[in-house]
């Protein structure tokens, strides 16, 4: 396995002459969320040679507007029936787009990865898992067994592997050493020049906590929530705001949210109505119990808001502690102590240090100049 380097580090050749219109299928069984922000970004910042091909839920599509060229599928479950839906719509893009490399997207893509190469067993294919699947269980566990056998031997049929995070590509050495992967970390984009206001009121005795995400298990949010709670009885200033809902049937929290004292829902918003809630807080908190990168560190640091993450997965790589944020471990009291231990003045003096970091780690620019090398490596070898 290899580690994915960009033109300044490596000096590799950037042809000022290329081909135009190559095209990329992206295969997502589900687009909500990071997937779509991943997309946006890969969009947006890899070469206008490249042409970005999607095939996504229907009910997702509005979370790729800025993607004209998409293949849908009609299916709110997942079921076998979804499964027949989703293998459908990739075969039905690759006969009408016809593209150079397919890019298959998370976990459940892995079914349509299978398929594809035993279709066209010459055709350029990647997959990025978002998170290896295995990691969400315990180890040793059957569960993490099972899957990591699926997972293992459905990723050596792509002709390379895209891990998002360093965590990701060492899990993946480790227990997965026959996948050709490379190290991609993830990455965001500048800011846009116009900012929508929020409605976040920034005020000297409040302090602004705020979560961006799903309202599922992997999410954390049910531990967060009773953490706030323990946490506001001793500091009545503290005020979460949460940007997003449950996507799955089972969104873990306890009881009534809606009526949490000291908590507003906003429900899902756009990517810049996202940028103005980060703007507008005092600090990002991300208790993920598994997390393949956390785009959302990366986007809070892009505005100059420190994080408070849990100590799971890719999460505690992302952040400089005590300068960018803080890493707490995935315990209910353990965070409520953290919430009611932050300072308004302390989170201020951070925020030239989050700016240095994502202008220096998280630029989409890197992200982009590295897909572009990747991309050709592979129509290279075709």
């Amino acid at each position: 396995m290899t580690t994915l380097r960009t033109q300044d580090e490596k000096g590799l050749p950037n042809p000022t002459t290329e081909p135009n219109g190559i095209k990329i299928l992206h295969v997502c069984e589900t687009a909500k969320g990071g997937i779509a922000t991943y997309l946006r970004i890969m969009h947006h910042a890899t070469s206008n040679e490249f042409e970005h091909h999607v095939v996504l839920p229907e009910h997702h599509r509005k979370e790729l507007q800025d993607l004209e060229r998409t293949t849908t599928f009609l299916s709110e479950t997942r079921s076998l029936i979804r499964l027949f839906k989703f293998l459908s719509a990739t075969w039905r893009a690759s006969r009408e787009q016809a593209p150079d490399i397919f890019f298959f997207h998370s976990s459940f893509a892995l079914a349509a990865l299978a398929c594809s190469r035993f279709r066209l067993k010459r055709q350029p294919m990647i997959y990025c898992p978002h998170g290896w699947a295995a990691l969400q269980f315990p180890d040793h566990s059957l569960k993490r067994k099972t899957v990591s056998f699926v997972e293992y031997r459905l990723s050596k049929l792509a002709d390379v592997v895209i891990n998002i995070s360093g965590h990701e590509q060492g899990f993946c050495r480790q227990r997965y050493p026959k996948v050709n992967a490379v190290l991609v970390e993830n990455a965001v984009e500048s800011r846009e020049a116009m900012i929508l206001s929020s409605p976040i009121q920034k005020l000297e005795n409040h302090l602004n906590i705020l979560f961006v995400g799903r309202l599922d298990r992997q999410k954390g949010f049910d531990i967060l929530l009773l953490a706030f709670k323990d946490a506001r009885n001793a500091r009545p200033d503290l005020h979460l705001h949460v940007v997003g809902e449950s996507v799955l049937a089972n969104p873990g929290s306890d009881g009534n949210t809606e009526e949490t004292p000291g908590v507003t829902f906003y429900g899902w918003k756009s990517p810049t109505e996202v940028q103005s809630f980060i703007n507008d807080s005092d600090i990002v908190v991300v208790p993920s119990r598994w997390e393949g990168f956390g785009l959302v560190v990366a986007e809070a640091y892009r505005s100059g808001t420190p994080v408070l993450v849990s100590d799971r997965c890719a999460l505690p790589e992302l952040v400089i502690p005590n300068r960018t944020g803080w890493v707490i471990p995935f315990d209910q009291r353990k965070w409520s102590e953290s919430l009611a231990r932050l300072k308004k003045s302390e989170l201020a003096e951070m925020q030239h240090c989050c700016t240095s970091l994502y202008e220096t780690r998280f630029h989409s620019s890197r992200f982009g100049r590295e897909l572009d090398i990747l991309f050709r490596q592979l129509l290279e070898r075709k």
